[in-house]
């Protein structure tokens, strides 16, 4: 009976990954051209297996999806420092997420600390932080211009990062751009670290983070379905 149990709920963990990806590919997501990548959904009228949960079960499974701020704080930190901790043996890994890691947290902790979008992230210029007030200009969906309040520990990783910014990614003078791609090459030019840069870069860090922290509370779930469970942590990822 448990074991049946189990089955069904791995099953429905599998389906509930698809529906949430055939979801984003047709909803969600925001290609170049504004077109949805799949125009039918054929997850959409699939249904999950019935099981029947206690209360208590139930109580659980809700609390394991509320965000909580230590949980926004154990990701930050990760992505500041036991991601390169973790990959000290890769020379590649680390020397590259070292040269990047001022940025990156910056990225993370401006998500977590404002709930902003990723293209809104991609498009913000320096001229667009008020860094007194705390607060970003951004372009919403619309072209409606609107200012959004940023958490001090968002502000904190901002300053660490604008004062490595321009000695470390060498913009031209009238590149104004906040988040800037690593150059490639010895004449490399630096540029805007595009949406799907960011989107990489964070499902990068979830895919480890999230493996280390679930491999024993999900044994049946796959490496590929981290992109997914990590909606939970992150919405903005997949808005």
């Amino acid at each position: 009976m448990q074991l049946a149990k189990t089955a069904k709920q791995c099953i429905n963990r599998k389906l509930s990954s698809l529906k949430s990806l055939f979801d984003y590919l047709q909803n969600k997501a925001e290609p170049s051209d504004l077109k949805p990548y799949i125009q039918r959904n054929v997850m959409a009228k699939m249904d999950l297996n019935v099981v029947k949960e206690s209360q208590e079960t139930i109580a659980n499974r809700i609390d394991g999806k509320i965000l909580r701020e230590e949980d926004f704080e154990s990701f930050r930190l990760f992505v500041a420092h036991d991601f390169g901790e973790i990959n000290k043996e890769n020379k590649r890994i680390f020397n590259f997420h070292q040269f990047n890691r001022e940025r990156d947290t910056a990225i993370v902790s401006l998500i977590l600390g404002s709930g902003l979008r990723l293209s809104e992230v991609a498009g913000i210029n320096i001229e667009d932080l008020d860094m007194n007030k705390a607060l970003v200009r951004v372009i919403r969906k619309g072209n409606k211009e609107q200012y959004v309040y940023f958490s001090k520990k968002a502000l904190l990783d901002l300053e660490n990062y604008l004062q490595i910014r321009t000695s470390r990614y060498i913009p031209e003078k009238n590149e104004s751009f906040l988040f800037i791609a690593a150059p490639i090459g010895r004449r490399g030019k630096s540029r805007r670290l595009t949406q799907r840069s960011i989107e990489k870069l964070i499902e990068k860090y979830a895919s480890a983070s999230l493996s280390r922290r679930m491999t024993q509370s999900l044994p049946c779930s796959r490496s590929n379905d981290t992109k997914l469970l990590y909606s939970d942590l992150v919405p903005a990822v997949i808005e």
